[in-house]
């Protein structure tokens, strides 16, 4: 259960870091969403909208395993945790056909990683936190 959890906590936080410097020039933009964005414009939205799915993602993680007091029932964190692991499946799925070669070969295994992680998680209760 120590993989998962800070395993999990680990990947989205470093995944904020990771849209936090896209969005501040340090990262070059096309090497994320595909290629497929064509503006500063674009990617300010896109990456935008990745921090608040990512801090959302990493706010259900501290919930599930009890890090974070919530008032969400146990049942509907479950069932977000369900809906995670099928966006990273299919994440992992889009980034295998991606064109660009970093995001296969560097985002493709976090992806899957993530997805195996959280099937871990779905599968385990959790501990109370120490």
């Amino acid at each position: 259960m120590k993989i998962a959890k800070f395993g999990l906590i680990g990947i989205f936080t470093l995944s904020l870091l990771f849209h936090l410097l896209v969005i501040s020039g340090v990262v070059d933009y096309h090497m994320v969403w595909g290629g497929q964005l064509k503006s500063r414009s674009d990617m300010i939205r896109f990456e935008s909208i990745s921090l608040i799915v990512n801090v959302f993602f990493l706010m259900v993680i501290l919930m599930r395993l009890k890090l974070l007091r919530t008032l969400i029932p146990p049942k509907i964190i479950q069932i977000l945790l369900y809906v995670m692991a099928i966006i990273f499946a299919l994440n992992t799925l889009g980034n295998l056909m991606s064109e660009n070669k970093y995001e296969k070969l560097i985002f493709t295994p976090i992806t899957s990683i993530t997805f195996l992680l959280l099937i871990y998680l779905l599968r385990h209760k959790p501990k109370q936190s120490n």
